[in-house]
């Protein structure tokens, strides 16, 4: 029974981790005008704040160690003693193994999609000199994801469910919103903005979701062949 539980888990994570490599149907969105500002006013202070990876958690010894689930390099639970702590002559290596890198938190927000635990992170990629791609993480709680495509003055929105029941996949795209843009930090490669968007279940337009908040992204620059 216990295998069978963490062989569910692993299923569901691998479901949900699958969601960032996806790409929004930006055509069917509205074009939201983007609103270029000196300044947005308001607490961004989360952008202060970082996370561990999601296999990585805070030990009662301080050390950053496997989180529960069994996410870590294999080798890696070679190296702890019964009680879970790193081995003495093992710290160096188990380090090399494990990645502890901090993440900074890039997105405060609220949405009311279905699956939707919340989330700290948005990536945000440069297609080219007046286009640039964003799209929200997901996690085992939270399936749900808020892709934006910002396009010289536009910004289309579209939000995608991979849900774990059956049937429960759904592309939402956006009918009305708002978007300010802080243009100094965008003219520095970092995407401060604030957002508020309607959206529309594609397949049912009876069902309607939301997503609100605030983002301070920097923008990974565009890679050329």
């Amino acid at each position: 029974m216990k295998k069978l539980s963490i062989l569910l888990l692993v299923l569901i994570c691998q479901v949900s981790f699958g969601q960032k490599k996806t790409s929004a149907p930006v055509k069917k969105s509205a074009a939201i005008k983007i609103t270029w500002t000196d300044t947005i006013p308001g607490d961004f202070s989360f952008s202060e704040k970082w996370s561990y990876p999601d296999n990585v958690e805070l030990k009662p010894d301080g050390r950053p160690g496997c989180a529960d689930g069994g996410f870590c390099p294999q080798r890696c639970y070679r190296m702890l003693d019964e009680y879970g702590v790193i081995l003495k002559d093992s710290i160096t290596a188990f380090y090399s193994l494990l990645d502890t890198i901090h993440t900074p938190h890039s997105i405060q927000c609220r949405s009311s999609c279905s699956e939707f635990a919340g989330t700290d992170f948005i990536d945000s990629y440069r297609k080219s000199n007046d286009s640039v791609f964003c799209i929200t993480a997901t996690d085992a709680g939270t399936h749900c994801n808020l892709q934006l495509d910002l396009v010289k003055d536009n910004c289309y929105v579209a939000s995608n469910l991979i849900s774990i029941v059956p049937d429960g996949d759904a592309w939402y795209v956006c009918i009305s919103g708002k978007i300010k843009v802080d243009k100094e930090y965008w003219q520095s490669g970092i995407l401060k903005a604030e957002f508020d968007f309607q959206l529309v279940n594609e397949k049912d337009p009876k069902e309607m979701i939301f997503w609100k908040g605030k983002i301070f992204s920097r923008i990974k620059p565009l890679v050329k062949k």
